[in-house]
């Protein structure tokens, strides 16, 4: 018979071969994930593992399965977004001036050139260089950008080699105008390269502050959250029992995300208000959250590797947050979103009273002045009946410096219980 240390080392070698096993099934499943959903958020990631075996488990009898459908019903959605205002204008002014000043410097060195050596073709060539500066006004789209470029690189430029030969002042202006080229676009770039460096400053801020925030939201209730960063920052939460695979789901985690969001966009809105005078373009931030009191269903989208709104009833929903920007006041026909405000868009009574008490609650913590304005909104395609608050945020401390004691105090509390006390 076996004796106890064989004994042993067939029960370690079992380990070992099980270990393995295991580690190589684990593997074979997060290759699936990745391959078909990317990273996940670690609230559902359960949900998509649980899809996973069951794809394994479909392959052995059938090669060409596919992962089942994800679905998550009875969710409660939160959206906000900050966005840059106006910033398609600002960035094609900044574009205007660069290929004004480049427009400017070429033509000075096909007039020094002309000077030294005179040649028709060159006077030739300065006029359509004028003809091009007097298209140049304030702003340029994108398809004159392009074709003032092609124009300077291909009518223009070719010709340096040739004009460096002249004389030695001509080669110093040549030599300048390819200095202020040294860039990765190859063109000068002075005025955009602020807009881009003040648009990625304003976007990593907004994304710094949700982020930071995210933990302590995460520990009064696991769910999804998601951003995506543009001209500006939209973020996108879901909460549900069925997210975490329970049953039920107390709407006091609910009230008390609302709450937290509204408070991080008035630590956004204040922060973007500092930051206009400080970046090399002053842009300026508009903020909105979008409220919707019933709960809807979320798939997984696997063509766009991230959890969406699903079903006619929920579409809706959907289209307000992709139309809700360009709302306007009923009364006044001005744009809802305006910079020194946060607009709350809301299309029941029972959404109105309940944001109304969160905000009379930040008015008293002193994260919100006192004036709470209604507007009526005009009809959106496909949108129709909504209605909206907006608050101007109170000046503060600068974003975190007074963000810990109430955040905490959500977490720990909730948020009735808070504005109860």
């Amino acid at each position: 018979g076996f004796d106890v240390a064989q004994l042993n080392r067939l029960q370690s070698l079992f380990a070992v071969t099980a270990e393995r096993t295991l580690t190589r099934y684990r593997n074979r499943i997060e290759q699936i994930i990745l391959e078909q959903c990317t990273t996940l958020h670690p609230t559902v990631e359960w949900r998509f593992w649980k899809a996973a075996v069951h794809l394994l488990q479909a392959r052995r009898s059938r090669s060409d399965a596919a992962m089942e459908e994800i679905v998550f019903p009875n969710v409660y959605p939160l959206y906000g977004i900050s966005d840059v205002r106006g910033s398609s204008l600002v960035r094609n002014r900044a574009a205007a001036s660069d290929l004004k000043e480049q427009l400017e410097q070429a033509r000075c060195i096909v007039v020094a050139a002309h000077a030294a050596q005179p040649m028709p073709i060159l006077e030739e060539t300065r006029f359509r260089i004028d003809e091009q500066l007097a298209r140049v006004e304030e702003s340029v789209d994108a398809n004159e950008e392009i074709e003032l470029s092609r124009f300077l690189r291909e009518e223009v430029e070719i010709h340096f080699p040739d004009l460096e030969a002249i004389s030695d002042s001509v080669r110093r202006e040549i030599a300048g105008y390819r200095e202020a080229c040294r860039n990765p676009a190859r063109a000068f770039y002075r005025s955009r390269q602020a807009f881009d460096e003040s648009m990625h400053t304003v976007n990593a801020t907004i994304a710094s502050i949700l982020e930071s925030a995210q933990p302590a939201a995460q520990r009064m209730y696991p769910h999804y959250f998601d951003k995506t960063t543009t001209d500006g920052v939209d973020h996108s939460l879901y909460i549900g029992a069925t997210l975490l695979g329970r049953d039920e789901l107390n709407t006091l985690y609910v009230r008390n995300l609302r709450l937290w969001q509204l408070l991080v966009m008035c630590r956004i809105a204040r922060a973007a208000e500092r930051l206009t005078s400080r970046l090399p373009v002053g842009l300026e931030t508009t903020h909105l959250i979008v409220v919707q009191h019933s709960p809807i269903t979320v798939t997984f989208r696997y063509d766009e590797r991230r959890l969406g709104v699903s079903g006619a009833y929920n579409i809706r929903y959907e289209i307000m947050k992709k139309r809700i920007d360009k709302a306007t006041v009923r009364e006044t026909g001005e744009r809802l979103s305006v910079p020194d405000r946060i607009a709350i868009v809301y299309s029941q009574e029972a959404e109105r009273l309940e944001y109304e008490r969160y905000l009379r609650f930040l008015i008293c913590r002193g994260w919100l002045e006192e004036e709470i304005e209604r507007c009526e909104l005009n009809d959106l395609q496909g949108v129709s009946g909504l209605s909206a608050l907006r608050v101007r945020p109170a000046a503060g401390a600068d974003a975190g410096e007074d963000e810990d004691p109430l955040v905490a105090l959500l977490c720990e509390r909730g948020a009735d219980e808070l504005m109860q006390g």
